[in-house]
């Protein structure tokens, strides 16, 4: 009955999931002036059913203070993983021994730190929980990176850097030698703890409501 009505406006396509929340409210503008036109011709489970299609942008976005913490933390992890990255491809420890492979491993969890910062905006509370094992395991990789620098810095500091790189690289390897594997007690406490207050804060942004719905909401 309506398409014809419809036919001379503008549409958007629900399936990108790169839509612009400008999109958005110009399609709440014009089914709010279709309503506002045809008001005495609707049954009220009709209207009920327009007024839910207005509110199609609460689904869109979370409320404004998350999207700010999710860029802020998308972009930290970013800077900390292309230092990582830098790091492993220029060979600062020795790439075929426990700090490497931890360098290795460090990266390939704040990859997937980055990734699912990016998905939180998908609306999947299974983000979070991927966010949350990732903080744990850069704690757990860290941390053989941390005893190595702290145990050998003067010896890098002072000599590495002015050795031929295949010398440079047998000397981290002996270096390296003591450190145990990786081992869940080798973890600082300290880096445990900013993990768990990132969780908590992550936790705590989504109960902001936004249009009466918490982050929480949306993403269930």
């Amino acid at each position: 009955d309506v398409e014809f009505d419809l036919i001379d406006l503008d549409f958007v396509d629900f399936s990108d999931k790169s839509l612009q929340r400008e999109e958005v409210n110009k399609l709440k503008r014009t089914l709010n002036n279709y309503i506002q036109s045809n008001q005495s011709e609707l049954t009220s489970s009709e209207n009920a059913s327009l007024s839910n299609s207005i509110t199609i942008d609460n689904i869109n976005s979370f409320h404004p203070l998350i999207n700010s913490a999710i860029t802020f933390q998308l972009v930290m992890f970013s800077i900390f993983f292309l230092t990582f990255l830098w790091t492993l491809t220029w060979g600062t420890l020795a790439f075929y021994n426990h700090p490497q492979q931890s360098l290795f491993f460090l990266c390939a969890f704040l990859l997937l730190s980055v990734i699912g910062t990016y998905k939180l905006k998908t609306h999947k509370s299974i983000w979070i929980g991927i966010l949350a094992a990732s903080d744990f395991f850069i704690v757990f990789y860290l941390c053989t990176i941390a005893d190595f620098l702290y145990k050998n810095w003067n010896t890098l500091s002072n000599y590495s850097n002015a050795l031929p790189s295949s010398i440079r690289y047998r000397l981290l390897y002996f270096l390296g030698q003591d450190l145990p594997y990786h081992s869940i007690w080798g973890m600082h406490s300290h880096l445990v703890i900013l993990a768990f207050i990132h969780i908590g804060l992550m936790c705590l942004f989504m109960c902001l409501k936004k249009d009466g719905k918490s982050g929480w909401q949306l993403m269930r």
